[in-house]
């Protein structure tokens, strides 16, 4: 029977790699937009509005971020435009919403509220007044 030579199982190598050390938040530049995520077309690609010219562009996230880094609708992501493409950009870095709030400390992105990050839930007030007792309906009417 061989020796154990590792040093654990497989929940200590499902834990390599969490302790990523915190790194600067990329910014956006000349060739660099922030936009939100619209709509995902599949296949890595994704409909996405530039914050900073207001154009829809296809926006292509690279094979290398494949199932570990996931965009969902209403992530911010920053693009980089086609020199050639107007309308087509590539997925550089997809933001957490740590950084999200940290982009908005810096004013680097307006506090519009677009994205489904803030983890508000707003419910649409009901008057009750309306419904009275007198109002409901007795089985034996039926």
């Amino acid at each position: 029977m061989p020796k154990n030579k590792g040093k654990g199982g497989k929940r200590v190598k499902r834990g390599k790699g969490q302790d990523v050390p915190e790194g600067r938040v990329p910014l956006n530049d000349e060739t660099n937009h922030y936009a939100w995520i619209d709509k995902k077309l599949g296949n890595c690609r994704f409909l996405a509005t530039s914050l900073t010219d207001s154009v829809q562009r296809m926006a292509h996230m690279p094979g290398k971020f494949k199932k570990r880094v996931y965009a969902n609708l209403g992530s911010l992501v920053l693009l980089q435009v086609r020199p050639y493409e107007d309308n087509k950009a590539d997925i550089i870095y997809v933001y957490t919403l740590e950084e999200v709030r940290k982009l908005r400390r810096l004013q680097e992105i307006a506090d519009t509220g677009e994205e489904a990050a803030d983890d508000t839930v707003v419910f649409e007030e009901i008057d009750l007044s309306e419904h009275s007792e007198s109002s409901e309906i007795s089985l034996d009417t039926l």
